[in-house]
């Protein structure tokens, strides 16, 4: 990100900006103007890093069409004899990427773009007869896969325009640039995603969507669109440990689904690649259905469809929301940062297997900053191993902890725990670096319960706080460990 901004403490490493140093006698050329407008840019982009997040400002939709005129015949021909359709169409809009540069797409001619390559520069004003005349269509050049589904998105991203180089037969002007683009892994923080597409196996048919709402295979899918808005103020980027169904999922969805309402200065990103097997076995199951090209995304599309709130520009390409958890990693092969998770969820039947197979992992998590969410079924606090405690201070109960603590009062107000079940209740204790959840509170997060509005208003409320008590402890505790 530009000058190294981050709203996440511990990726923070500023640089001083750099102006023209400006005195009588200075002699203007093109290098030092570039200096100065450089600062400018600087200065704008962090003020926009700090409080904005990049996305969709109006416009640039995505539609199937057949080829445009001045695409060359053997293209043609090619997808006539795979009886296949690729040729896609940019709306014109505008939108802004991740450190506040704008991308314009203007209106243009269509059918410039006679390679169809699938990769198309907004190369605008190179002079000012260009403008305008710029093609926002192009072929989808990716090949499907062989066997189950490929996820392509479709992106657009800035293009840093050349310099004259100080050339007086220049033009006085140069338009801004932008590049739209098409990629098998998720955007990057600089890249605008327009739609994605999952390509099944077999002659690629691109079609529109029937249900907008819920895109087949090989339908564009424009519900990952991400508009520009307000950064949030923290976010606590959730990691799980082994793979988790279906409907615990979705109650951890359905909980930064209420988020954006309720409480948007907090988000909650749920990290799907910092999943960690809970067995040997487990990862080679993963391992071989992965070889073998099965998804589970098709049969879970409909259920799948629970919105997550945008990532931070710094998450962007790997915390969108997807519609299956990727393959967890070995224990050998958990080399990204742990710092990239705030929060661990384990459910109560896999701590001590967390413990065993994967001691030091889980150790180093805890002791950098990491905290630990421990659910069990029972309201009764679990009898956790000697060397699991060994990590954490003694667990308090709700009940014993002072009517002004964080998880009481931040930011909503209770004076004591909500009650769904008349048959179970409902308990919560923390520590340190831990929290322990029973009686079933994160199941009414989701959808799979029977509960009145009322009550699913004032479990998200609780959880929120248990979200932010996670968000304020790392955060306070990175001010102080750096």
């Amino acid at each position: 990100m530009v000058n190294g901004f981050s709203s996440q403490p511990s990726n923070v490493s500023p640089k001083p900006l750099e102006r023209l140093n400006v005195y009588d006698g200075l002699m203007m050329n093109a290098a030092r103007w570039d200096v100065a407008q450089v600062y400018m840019r600087q200065r704008q982009n962090l003020h926009f890093q700090a409080i904005n997040q990049g996305g969709i400002v109006a416009g640039l939709g995505v539609k199937v069409i057949d080829p445009p005129s001045g695409v060359r015949r053997s293209i043609q021909d090619q997808d006539n004899q795979r009886n296949e359709k690729r040729w896609l169409e940019i709306q014109p809009g505008v939108a802004i990427d991740a450190v506040g540069n704008p991308i314009i797409v203007s209106p243009g001619k269509k059918g410039s773009n006679p390679n169809g390559d699938g990769r198309q520069d907004g190369n605008e004003g190179q002079n000012e007869n260009t403008d305008n005349q710029r093609d926002r269509s192009f072929r989808l050049a990716i090949s499907p896969p062989l066997s189950g589904t490929l996820t392509v998105y479709v992106v657009v991203k800035y293009v840093e325009p050349g310099l004259g180089n100080g050339d007086r037969a220049q033009p006085n002007t140069i338009t801004e640039q932008f590049r739209f683009d098409q990629i098998t892994t998720p955007p990057g923080e600089l890249e605008v995603e327009l739609c994605r597409i999952e390509l099944p196996s077999g002659p690629l048919q691109l079609k529109m969507p029937v249900n907008v709402l819920a895109p087949a295979v090989g339908e564009l899918d424009l519900t990952h669109r991400v508009l520009a808005q307000a950064k949030p103020q923290a976010v606590v980027r959730l990691g799980v440990v082994g793979r988790l169904p279906n409907s615990t999922r979705h109650q951890f969805y359905g909980l930064a689904q209420a988020m954006t309402t309720l409480y948007p200065n907090l988000q909650l990103q749920l990290a799907p690649e910092a999943v960690i097997p809970v067995n040997a076995e487990q990862s080679s199951r993963q391992s071989d259905r992965r070889t073998n090209g099965q998804s589970d995304r098709q049969s879970n599309r409909q259920s799948d469809r629970q919105p997550l709130p945008p990532p931070p520009s710094a998450m962007q390409s790997s915390q969108r929301p997807t519609s299956s958890f990727p393959e967890p990693p070995p224990e050998s092969r958990l080399s990204h940062p742990i710092q990239n998770y705030d929060l661990l969820y384990v459910a109560g039947q896999n701590v001590q297997t967390l413990v065993q197979n994967h001691w030091q992992w889980f150790k180093s998590f805890v002791q950098s900053g990491g905290i630990v969410m421990v659910e069990t079924l029972s309201s009764t606090p679990p009898e956790f191993s000697s060397q699991f405690l060994d990590l954490f201070d003694e667990l308090t109960l709700w009940a014993d902890c002072p009517p002004s603590h964080w998880v009481r009062t931040q930011p909503f107000f209770f004076t004591q725990l909500p009650q769904f079940d008349q048959a179970q209740s409902i308990n919560v204790a923390i520590a340190p670096g831990l929290i322990w959840v029973g009686g079933g509170l994160c199941k009414t997060w989701g959808l799979d319960h029977n509960l009145p509005r009322h009550d699913i208003r004032t479990a998200h409320e609780l959880g929120i706080n248990l979200m932010h008590y996670v968000w304020r402890q790392r955060y306070l505790r990175h001010l102080t460990h750096w």
